[in-house]
């Protein structure tokens, strides 16, 4: 009788420690296999080397997904870009004049020179601000574009929640793992989520600063310094809007067509519906659109026109290419940027790409994830 409860009392042990240790490998099994399956539905198939992954849409824990964050229609989140051209005396008085304008308003200064600043100041004060440092010269150009930021951010925070949930179950995953190999497994996934959610953070970080200070641009021009053609010269009508391309507007890339890029490694995406221009924690800004191939003519014709134009406005100007598009690289010294044009003509469409790069350090870091994204083109 009594080896029959010792018998009995063995096999009950033996059973439960399986069953638990089967339960463990099925709980993992079903998440690995989500991970699995949202990877290949993403960056897999989409993304060209040097180009940021698309965001996966992780399979949150069974137990407790997250929820949606509830967006406040009320409170958009908009970053407005102003740009104004003045015409001064003295160009170093007025850029400091500007200076103390910003920091008045509890704003700061991004980057100066002598004849220039760009500075981001609370969104609250924009419009005040931008009209008080318009009367501090006679005003050449001028123009505010504005982009709502707030999809974006919430589609990035939903799927930052969503990773960072998944993330704590692989660790609770973690602690029941029994051997080596399925720690292994596990901290693969653990490490690839942390990377990922890194990315999302910073992301998340950009577009917030981006929606809490928004951006002017002042650019001075001592009186009667002036070089190159203006709209006002142009004899041709059809050319005005080669003139409206600048590093520090966007107007122009707001009033054209869609054009769809993929975004490049390091930035992120502002708009991806209306308009599309992406931006990275550091101020490059990449923005795309199109326009009527009017008067009608190739890629090459257009970039000799942009060219005979804008060229004089700035240091150097070198030509190179990616993908369908023919790009202008034009360097100035005073501040040392670069600013980008790109064009691609097919039948009756021209598309046009820009970069503003606020420093040559930024072009270095910057300049071959944007160049794939050229490379692949519209999306």
């Amino acid at each position: 009788m009594n080896q029959w409860i010792v018998f009995g009392s063995c096999f009950f042990f033996i059973l439960t420690a399986f069953s638990g240790c089967s339960s463990f490998r099925q709980d993992y099994a079903y998440h690995k296999s989500a991970m699995e399956e949202s990877s290949k539905s993403f960056a897999l198939k989409d993304n060209a080397p040097g180009v940021a992954p698309a965001i996966p849409k992780i399979i949150a824990p069974a137990e407790a997904p997250p929820s949606k964050p509830v967006e406040d229609t009320s409170k958009r989140m908009v970053h407005y870009n102003g740009y104004l051209k003045l015409s001064v005396f003295h160009g170093e008085e007025t850029i400091e004049k500007a200076s103390k304008i910003c920091e008045e308003t509890k704003g700061y200064v991004e980057s100066r020179s002598d004849s220039s600043i760009v500075l981001r100041i609370p969104v609250a004060r924009f419009h005040d601000v931008f009209a008080q440092i318009a009367l501090l010269g006679d005003v050449l150009d001028r123009s505010i574009t504005a982009h709502d930021v707030t999809d974006s951010f919430f589609s990035v925070d939903l799927h930052l929640k969503s990773m960072k949930a998944t993330r704590e179950r692989f660790l609770i995953l973690l602690e029941k793992a029994k051997n080596e190999e399925e720690k292994l497994k596990i901290l693969q996934e653990i490490r690839r989520l942390t990377e990922s959610i890194d990315q999302l953070e910073q992301q998340l970080k950009t577009l917030a600063s981006l929606a809490a200070y928004s951006r002017l641009s002042l650019v001075t021009q001592v009186k009667q310094a002036r070089v190159g053609m203006t709209p006002e010269s142009e004899s041709i009508s059809a050319f005005r809007w080669i003139y409206r391309l600048s590093p520090f507007r966007r107007d122009l890339a707001l009033s054209g067509g869609f054009v769809k890029m993929i975004v490049p490694q390091g930035m992120v995406a502002l708009e991806k519906q209306k308009h599309w221009i992406a931006e990275s924690p550091d101020g490059t800004t990449f923005w795309a659109s199109k326009k009527p191939n009017h008067p009608k003519g190739d890629t090459n014709f257009w970039m000799e026109a942009i060219k005979s134009r804008l060229a004089p406005e700035f240091r150097s100007c070198e030509v190179t290419e990616a993908g369908s598009f023919k790009i202008l690289q034009f360097s100035d010294q005073d501040p040392a940027y670069k600013y980008w044009v790109g064009i691609s003509v097919k039948d009756d469409t021209i598309k046009i790409i820009e970069v503003y790069f606020r420093s040559i350090d930024q072009e270095n870091r910057y300049k071959a994830s944007v160049l794939a994204s050229i490379e692949r083109g519209e999306q």
